[in-house]
């Protein structure tokens, strides 16, 4: 027998994707777009959410969510849940996004708005959904054009230039009356001559 012990380590893979491109036109596009959203329930009683997504780029997508529920029962809201591990989507193909929600969230409706991620693309859409009250999947809801997150940096910005063009005509108007007031003061007429 030998002294020498052999141990069975567990065997994982991990497997990292690179995108080699050489020459001109540099690296493919990658896109993408959601459809729709699907609630479910499974036999744990456990609330998913899944997002339908559509590869329309040039290339493999890694795919990730963060949820947020709102306008729920009596108001309330819940989130943001993330999803658990990126999705793989091929080139062309369709596929789901999943979100694991908590036991304890009623079923609903609630206003839905998810935001899906791969590398630098993010898309954000939102829906009504309602979870079934046993195991199963509810009827897919088509999504909602929500205002794209580009929006809220523009709109921003045009709000501060208002203010800004506003506050520098109230300080040329207060510029003007005070030069009207130093004209007024050096009237000839008012001067004493020794």
């Amino acid at each position: 027998m030998s002294p020498f012990r052999r141990e069975s380590r567990p065997r994982c893979r991990v497997g990292v994707r690179i995108y080699l491109s050489v020459g001109p036109g540099g690296a493919p596009p990658s896109d993408f777009s959601i459809t729709s959203l699907t609630a479910a329930r499974n036999a744990e009683g456990t609330p998913f959410l899944h997002a339908s997504v559509e590869n329309t780029g040039q290339r493999a997508l890694d795919l990730s969510a963060k949820l947020n529920l709102s306008e729920g029962p009596g108001g309330i809201s819940a989130g943001p849940f993330t999803s658990d591990s990126a999705s793989t989507l091929g080139v062309g193909d369709t596929g789901p996004v999943t979100v694991e929600l908590d036991k304890l969230l009623p079923r609903g409706p609630w206003l839905a708005r998810i935001v899906v991620t791969s590398g630098l693309d993010k898309r954000a859409e939102q829906g009504k959904v309602s979870f079934p009250k046993r195991t199963g999947t509810a009827d897919p809801v088509p999504v909602e054009r929500g205002i794209p997150w580009w929006v809220w940096p523009i709109a921003v910005g045009l709000l501060v230039l208002l203010l800004f063009v506003i506050l520098l005509k109230r300080w040329r108007e207060r510029a003007e009356r005070e030069d009207a007031l130093t004209v007024g003061t050096e009237d000839p007429a008012l001067v004493l001559s020794p």
